[in-house]
């Protein structure tokens, strides 16, 4: 079952884009993800809450990693090789939450967070993006994971 999911991940076609709400950072990623899942621990919470707040004080709409009701991020890894930007890398703004190990980025335009995970730390040089920003590149129709998903084991903590 790995060595097919590699073998998936490793195609050299364009098959998702990652775009911000406001269409002013897009990514082209190739192959199939390696993993989504949805974490819940306080570090990825602090992120999705970090982005949705700052454009709620901007005035502006974003595409929030929550995933839909949870109060969980919700992320899709790719090869960090298998990303390349169409348009708008310069508008990413990186930042660290509470560990501070796992790097990410949020579209300076209208406060999506794209990149939720990532950094040296982070397994196979992947990248995971916000699930929510995904789109099939053929027919531009939301990305909706097949089978199971990982799903993070720690609930949110008070901190």
């Amino acid at each position: 079952c790995d060595l097919l999911r590699l073998r998936m991940a490793l195609t050299s076609d364009v098959l998702y884009e990652s775009k911000c709400k406001c269409g002013e950072v897009i990514m082209e990623l190739r192959g199939e993800p390696a993993v989504t899942l949805t974490c819940f621990c306080n570090d990825c919470a602090a992120c999705c809450k970090y982005c949705d707040d700052k454009a709620e004080a901007a005035g502006k709409t974003n595409i929030s990693l929550f995933k839909d009701g949870e109060q969980g991020l919700y992320g899709t890894s790719f090869f960090a090789a298998h990303i390349t930007f169409a348009k708008g890398e310069d508008k990413l703004v990186s930042f660290k939450t509470l560990n501070g190990k796992n790097v990410r980025a949020y579209s300076s335009c209208c406060y999506t967070c794209m990149i939720c995970v990532g950094g040296k730390d982070f397994p196979y040089h992947g990248r995971g993006l916000n699930t929510n920003t995904l789109t099939v590149k053929k027919t531009g129709e939301r990305f909706l994971p097949e089978g199971p998903r990982i799903m993070g084991s720690l609930a949110p903590k008070e901190v």
